[in-house]
C-alpha cells in the first residue's frame, strides 16, 4: 500500500531531514549570513521543522487514513488536500535538505583538521545503523536510504554542476516512462466505491499484522525489507533513483549557499518561492481531473489509457517538485523576517532537534497504532488524522525548545556527534 510517501518497495513512507547542519562561514557584510564558524542557519532550521509537521503528517496517513472509505465533509476536503498540496511534497523537501547539509558536510573536509572523509562515513554509518533499527519498528524508514545514496553522492561531487542537473532531471523522469513503457507494477486495486473501502478497513483491523502481531511479530515483518534497495521501486514516484534526484539538486543548493557565503532570501528566492507555487498548483489542478474522471492513479492501479497515465505521472512530478520548492524557498523568505517570532523559533527549535524529533514522532504514532499500543490504525480518518498530528507537533516543538534551553544539542543529535568524532561530546550549555 502506497500513499505518495517515500518507502520501502512493499508499502507507503515519508522521507525525513536528518541532524541539523552548521556552515563553516564568516559574517556577510549584510549581517545575514553565519556570525562565526560553525553557526546554524536560522533559516534552515526552521525549514527543517516545517518539514518534520509534514512528514508526521503523512506518515500518520498511511495506517488507514489515507482510503475513500472516510466519507464525511471533513475527511474528504482533508484527503482531497493532502493528496494534491502535500502528497510526495514533503519528502522532496527532505531529501533537498539532506543534499544540503551533505554540501556542508563535504565542504569541511578541506577547511577543518579533523572533519576527514573517515569522519564523514562515521556519520554516514551511524544514520544507517540508527535507519535500521527504526526500520524493524516502522517501514517506513528513509536513514538506510540517506546513508546509502550519501556514499554515491561522494563520488560525485566533483562532477561539474550543468551534468549533475542533468543527471538528476534524467533520474526524475525514471518514473513516468518506466510507469509507461515497463513492466506491469505490482499496484494494489483500488476500492470500486466507499462500501468496499470500507470493507477493506475492516479486513485490515483483523488481519493486519501491524494491529494483530506482537512487538516480535511486527519487528520480523519488517525485517524482510532491510536493507533498503535503492533500485528496488524504480517504477514508483517515491523510487530510490526519485530520492537521489532530489539530493542532488539540494546538494547543488548547498554548493551555492557556502558560495555565496550564506542564504540570502533576495529576488532569486522569491522568483522560486512564486514559480514553485504557480506552476506547482498548476499542474496539480490539472491532475485532479485526470483524476476524478480519467481514472489516474499515482499508487494504486490504473483505469486511465496509457496517454492519460503518461500525463497524470508527469505532472504528478512536476507539481511535486514545483510545490516543494516553493514551500521551500517561501519558508526561507518568512524565517528571515521572522526571527523573534514564537512559531518560527518554535519551528527552529524541531529543526535543531530533527533526529530526535522524527524518531520520537514515530515512537508516538506506533505507539499509536500498533496493536502492542493503543491498536488505532485503520481506525482514524484523514481529518482525525491531521487534527492528532498538529496536536502532536505542538507538543515536540514546546519539548525542544525545554531541551535546547539547557543542552547545546538534541539527545540523538549528541550520540551521532560523539560516535563521528569518537570522542564524548559537550552536552549541557
Amino acid at each position: 500500500m502506497r500513499n505518495g510517501t517515500c518507502c520501502s518497495p512493499r508499502r507507503s513512507a515519508p522521507r525525513r531531514p536528518i541532524d541539523g547542519q552548521t556552515v563553516p562561514l564568516k559574517r556577510t557584510p549584510e549581517g545575514t549570513g553565519p556570525t562565526s564558524a560553525d553557526q546554524r542557519l536560522f533559516e534552515v532550521d526552521v525549514l527543517r521543522g516545517f518539514a518534520l509537521s509534514g512528514v508526521l503528517l503523512v506518515n500518520m496517513l498511511s495506517f488507514g487514513a489515507d482510503s475513500i472509505a472516510w466519507d464525511s465533509l471533513p475527511d474528504r476536503i482533508s484527503l482531497t488536500a493532502i493528496r494534491l498540496l502535500v502528497d510526495a511534497k514533503f519528502w522532496t523537501l527532505f531529501s533537498l535538505l539532506f543534499g544540503f547539509g551533505l554540501a556542508l558536510q563535504m565542504a569541511r573536509l578541506s577547511v577543518r583538521s579533523d572533519h576527514s572523509l573517515v569522519v564523514l562515513l562515521r556519520r554516514l554509518a551511524f544514520l544507517f545503523t540508527l535507519g535500521m533499527l527504526h526500520a524493524l519498528f516502522y517501514e517506513g524508514d528513509i536513514l538506510m536510504l540517506y546513508a546509502e545514496l550519501g556514499l554515491v553522492l561522494l563520488l560525485l561531487q566533483r562532477v561539474p554542476a550543468k551534468w549533475l542537473c542533468a543527471t538528476a532531471l534524467a533520474l526524475l523522469l525514471v518514473f513516468p516512462l518506466a510507469h509507461w513503457q515497463g513492466p506491469p507494477r505490482d499496484d494494489d486495486p483500488a476500492p470500486e466505491n466507499v462500501e468496499t473501502a470500507q470493507m477493506e478497513l475492516q479486513w485490515e483491523r483483523e488481519d493486519s499484522v501491524y494491529v494483530t502481531g506482537s512487538i516480535r511479530e511486527i519487528l520480523e515483518y519488517n525485517a524482510e525489507v532491510i536493507p533498503e534497495n535503492p533500485l528496488a521501486d524504480y517504477l514508483w514516484p517515491d523510487s530510490g533513483l526519485a530520492v537521489m534526484a532530489i539530493i542532488i539538486l539540494g546538494y547543488l543548493w548547498g554548493r551555492a549557499v557556502l558560495r555565496e557565503k550564506g542564504i540570502f532570501p533576495d529576488r532569486r528566492y522569491a522568483a522560486a518561492r512564486w514559480l514553485g507555487l504557480s506552476v506547482g498548483l498548476a499542474a496539480a489542478a490539472a491532475l485532479w481531473p485526470l483524476m476524478v474522471f480519467g481514472g489516474y492513479q499515482v499508487y494504486q492501479a490504473s483505469e486511465s489509457s496509457a496517454a492519460v497515465q503518461l500525463a497524470g505521472d508527469l505532472l504528478f512530478v512536476l507539481s511535486t517538485v514545483a510545490l516543494a520548492s516553493g514551500y521551500g524557498a517561501a519558508v526561507l523568505i518568512w524565517a528571515h523576517g521572522s526571527r523573534d517570532a514564537l512559531i518560527s523559533r518554535l519551528l527552529a527549535h524541531a529543526g535543531r532537534m530533527a533526529l530526535t524529533t522524527y524518531l520520537g514522532q514515530a515512537l508516538i504514532f506506533t505507539t499509536l497504532f500498533h496493536g502492542y499500543g493503543l491498536g488505532m490504525a485503520y481506525r482514524m480518518g484523514p481529518f482525525a488524522v491531521v487534527v492528532s498530528a498538529l496536536g502532536i507537533f505542538a507538543v515536540q516543538m514546546a519539548l525542544a525548545g525545554w531541551w535546547l534551553k539547557y543542552f547545546r544539542h538534541g539527545p540523538l543529535e549528541w550520540l551521532w556527534r560523539c560516535f563521528t568524532y569518537l570522542s564524548w561530546q559537550p552536552l549541557r550549555r
